[in-house]
């Protein structure tokens, strides 16, 4: 494996909700970390979070574009998905909270974290991307799956089989 010398630079993809605090995460540590990219389909989340992070000059609405002008740089990736759901979105919208239903653990009412295969995330055209820029790192699984996360043989399960899902990419 690669030693990294100086600053870890890291790239956000989703400029929405969470990654306020991973931006947060990098001024904290900015003599250890920086942001070098933003990916996001939505132009005033990347422009806030650019602003935020001092003004990041590589913004992209589409992970594919970034990962092939970055993905050479690439020393990890983070295996984790995201669902989005069309009843949640029709009933509460994006970003209005429900009167009386209870968002999912590990997500809201239109959306939930899950395992890799699970969601909308393309591994295949990802690690074709990866494969022709040289990768040979690793891809570390984020178990946060309401379907799995509770109990340990179902956590066991979710993460069985995003690995086993990623393998077969």
């Amino acid at each position: 494996m690669k030693k990294i010398n100086g600053k870890v630079r890291v790239a956000l993809v989703g400029t929405g909700g969470i990654s306020s605090a991973h931006a947060k995460g990098c001024l904290a540590h900015a003599n250890k970390i920086e942001c070098v990219a933003l990916c996001d389909i939505s132009e005033a989340n990347l422009k806030a979070r650019s602003d935020q992070l001092g003004g990041v000059k590589a913004r992209f609405s589409d992970w594919r574009e970034m990962l092939r002008d970055f993905g050479d740089r690439v020393f990890h990736v983070h295996g984790k998905d995201c669902a989005l759901s069309a009843e949640g979105l029709y009933d509460c919208g994006n970003f209005q909270p429900p009167t009386f239903a209870k968002p999912p653990a590990f997500g809201g009412m239109c959306w939930r974290y899950t395992i890799p295969g699970h969601g909308l995330m393309d591994w295949v055209a990802g690690f074709r991307i990866l494969k022709d820029l040289g990768y040979e790192g690793c891809v570390s699984v984020e178990l946060e799956d309401a379907n799995f996360n509770g109990t340990e043989a179902g956590e066991k399960q979710g993460f069985v089989l995003g690995c086993r899902y990623l393998q077969g990419c």
